[in-house]
């Protein structure tokens, strides 16, 4: 519909800048053709964004899937029965995943995620427990975040994207405004609190 609207405008801007030379018959073809060629196009292009954009969000799922979802029951049904710590069966569990950055195709950040799983398996302080189960969390979720960064680029336009991150994804944390688009400021000059230096 929009390509429909913008193709007549269009097609009545290019006729009435040619009325001097053209009769209004004319003017009001062009006008029409205008509106179908837009609507023609803006179809065309709605089609091909679903299909690609539904092929994108499957691949994606897939990705989260096999480096989540298949790695995550592997680490259960290896580790859910065993009472203490074995460091060797958790060498052999991180063996099969992969070395090397998440960039490259490695799989370093769910070695790490799943090192701290295994820490907090057999954790006896429940602080500590918790601690290490969300560094893992962190790690886990930053390595699908590098993973999904080109199905996220696939599914949205550039300046989509550039406008979302600079102008929705913004929240306020008492005076202070904070953006996903700028690092987090530090607080009196403090990058982050003593509690996190551990």
């Amino acid at each position: 519909m929009v390509g429909g609207i913008v193709g007549a405008l269009i097609g009545f801007g290019i006729g009435w800048y040619l009325m001097g030379w053209l009769p209004s018959i004319i003017i009001l073809g062009m006008t029409l053709l205008g509106a179908f060629c837009g609507a023609a196009t803006g179809r065309m292009i709605i089609v091909r964004s679903r299909r690609v954009s539904s092929q994108l969000i499957l691949e994606g799922n897939r990705t989260v899937l096999e480096d989540i979802g298949l790695q995550t029951a592997r680490f259960i049904s290896r580790f859910h029965e065993q009472a203490e710590p074995n460091p060797q069966s958790l060498m052999e569990f991180l063996e099969q995943l992969r070395p090397g950055s998440t960039s490259s195709g490695g799989k370093d950040l769910l070695r790490q995620s799943f090192t701290h799983y295994y820490a907090a398996r057999f954790a006896v302080d429940l602080m500590e427990k918790l601690e290490v189960c969300f560094l893992a969390n962190c790690q886990a979720v930053y390595h699908e975040h590098i993973r999904l960064e080109p199905y996220i680029k696939g599914l949205m336009p550039w300046i989509v994207r550039r406008c979302v991150t600079k102008r929705l994804l913004q929240f306020d944390i008492g005076p202070i405004r904070l953006k996903v688009s700028h690092d987090v400021p530090s607080l009196h000059g403090v990058p982050f609190p003593e509690s996190l230096q551990a």
